[in-house]
């Protein structure tokens, strides 16, 4: 049967043999094209950025970086968006006007994600008004796929959203991802906040982690913030959104049932951390009222 779109694939092989062989053999079925050929990862990183095809295969003995390291949790991560994206997306709320033309553009957004987490963050900004202060998000996501992953924001919402770089500034309307490959901070500059962006050792097992970015608010932004912590494995981000309860900001967590992976929301929610714990679809205008 021939489908209406044909799958778009990338072939990955140290090998030309092997690329061409593979090559011919998966475009031999009339659903599926191969789009480029990769000779090891780092070419791969810019033949996805330049052709952005649906799918790779990778060889795992490969120079520069083996097959293992570069697909790293992507079978994981691309199960998590297809269950997300079913049993989550149409349950979205649309927040009224009226809501959104009385929020405070003084205060910031802090947003932290893991397993689950790129599709739960599409789907709640995709629901905000972009009137909305800066909103500065770290999701558990490998180096160039963050950047991948905010051009794909840019292009379906309203907000400006870029990968975050040092010195860039949270301004009303703009979003930023952190690195895939650098802890992301938020420092007050007079009446700015200015992100950094730095390389640094894992902390609690991730780089970037959402603990760095939500204790550098509780410190820079006290009051002014709102934190928001949603589905993922682990418990990055607890005790940052901890600290910003203590120093006055207002905090969300999201439920069990609407995590594909209720670890994080947990264990924030078990410290005291989550001062409201609501489904995503219902976040939306929580954050908008805390906001007012």
């Amino acid at each position: 049967m021939k489908l209406g779109k044909k799958i778009r694939v990338l072939v990955v092989d140290d090998s030309r043999l092997f690329r061409e062989v593979l090559s011919i053999g998966i475009s031999s079925d009339p659903n599926i094209e191969v789009v480029a050929k990769a000779a090891h990862a780092f070419e791969a990183r810019d033949k996805i950025l330049k052709f952005r095809p649906d799918l790779i295969t990778c060889d795992i003995e490969m120079p520069k970086m083996n097959g293992i390291e570069f697909i790293m949790d992507l079978i994981t991560k691309i199960k998590t968006v297809a269950y997300a994206r079913v049993s989550i997306k149409d349950n979205i709320s649309i927040p009224n006007k009226a809501s959104a033309n009385v929020i405070d553009t003084n205060k910031i957004i802090a947003i932290g994600a893991s397993t689950g987490g790129t599709e739960a963050i599409g789907n709640l900004i995709s629901s905000l008004p972009n009137t909305c202060p800066g909103i500065a998000i770290v999701q558990h996501i490998p180096p160039v796929f963050s950047k991948m992953f905010a051009q794909r924001l840019n292009e379906s919402t309203n907000f400006t959203v870029k990968e975050a770089e040092n010195g860039d500034y949270l301004e009303q309307g703009k979003i930023f991802i952190a690195p895939g490959h650098s802890h992301m901070k938020i420092k007050k500059v007079a009446n700015r906040y200015k992100i950094q962006c730095f390389q640094g050792d894992k902390v609690n097992g991730h780089c970037p982690s959402v603990d760095v970015l939500f204790e550098s608010v509780a410190k820079e932004c006290g009051s002014d913030a709102v934190g928001i912590i949603l589905t993922g494995m682990g418990y990055d981000g607890a005790k940052g959104l901890l600290a910003m309860r203590r120093q006055g900001a207002r905090t969300i967590g999201q439920d069990e049932n609407s995590s594909v992976v209720y670890g994080m929301p947990k264990v924030a929610f078990n410290i005291g951390a989550v001062e409201k714990q609501v489904s995503l679809a219902k976040i939306p205008d929580l954050l908008l009222s805390m906001l007012r």
